[in-house]
């Protein structure tokens, strides 16, 4: 909730490449920590997210994904991407 992260089904647009893609799959991860300076070693956890960038050719449900994890270490969603509203 702090991260203000979008949910699965919500858009978003890449605020370096203009490009939109939609956000498939989201869950809670553990991530180690252990080589991060001034925190304490052992797993953390962050949010799995998974995006969507559909296809320009007419064959629905092609296209390309991509992954990240977003954590109180790592909170940089808001400076690459804005979420759509429709």
């Amino acid at each position: 909730e702090k991260l203000q992260l979008p949910r699965v089904g919500e858009r978003i647009r890449s605020k370096k490449h203009g490009t939109i893609w939609k956000i498939i799959e989201e869950k809670e991860v553990w991530i180690d920590v252990s080589e991060v300076e001034g925190l304490e070693p052992g797993p953390t956890p962050a949010i799995y997210i998974r995006y969507w960038k559909p296809d320009s050719s007419s064959v629905p449900g092609r296209g390309k994904t991509m992954e990240y994890r977003y954590s109180f270490i790592d909170s940089s969603f808001h400076a690459n991407w804005e979420i759509l509203y429709d």
